[in-house]
């Protein structure tokens, strides 16, 4: 029997299929793929997301298992059970999100000291805000899978309410994301405009853009 802890341990490995395609997969701590973040996969993939897109779904399934770890919950056996996140949890998430995957094995790891387990991050550990919000696009989608599957669990009478708080619960792990700015290139230029420009850069001469 795995423990929850190896369970959520997860790594990344790439399966080259035998048509040449490279489909990443997240493995547990005896190297078999996991069950949630394969169905999440697979059905990115019937999207045709590109192996690297999938890839990057795939690390980012790791980092959530590694944020569980530091959370000390089991987020499968929770959400199937139909007991969703609350705020503190969600707030909780979010943060770890914004950490480096490398920071929270650190701390996980069972040869850290409790005492240094208990410590915050340094600001080398911080990654950028794209990476955040497309780690907590990823939480969104794995963490809606489950509480669904949860859901159905649910008596018929209940069902309506656990589905509200199930949306309510998403939406604020979605009010976590980063606002990002857009680029004031973009607002400014259009594509005709920009490429007379970069013509003009190469020629140097106005009258050959």
């Amino acid at each position: 029997m795995i423990s929850a802890s190896e369970r959520y341990s997860w790594s990344v490995n790439t399966h080259v299929r035998p048509d040449g395609e490279r489909l990443p997969m997240v493995v547990n701590g005896n190297g078999v793929p996991v069950h949630y973040p394969t169905c999440l996969i697979l059905s990115k993939r019937s999207r045709s997301l590109a192996s690297a897109s999938l890839r990057a779904v795939a690390i980012d399934l790791a980092h959530l298992g590694q944020c569980t770890i530091r959370m000390g919950i089991d987020l499968n056996e929770r959400l199937e059970g139909g007991e969703l996140l609350d705020l503190s949890e969600v707030s909780e998430l979010a943060e770890l999100c914004g950490v480096t995957t490398t920071a929270l094995r650190r701390l996980n790891s069972t040869t850290v000291a409790e005492i240094r387990r208990g410590a915050g991050f340094y600001r080398s550990d911080v990654v950028i805000n794209a990476t955040k919000n497309r780690r907590i696009a990823t939480a969104i989608g794995y963490i809606d899978l489950i509480a669904r599957i949860g859901e159905a669990q649910v008596t018929a009478a209940d069902r309506h309410s656990f589905s509200n708080a199930r949306k309510k619960m998403i939406a604020l792990l979605r009010e976590h994301k980063v606002k990002m700015r857009s680029s004031r290139i973009r607002a400014t230029f259009s594509e005709a405009e920009l490429s007379s420009i970069v013509k003009f850069i190469l020629n140097g001469d106005p009258a050959k853009t």
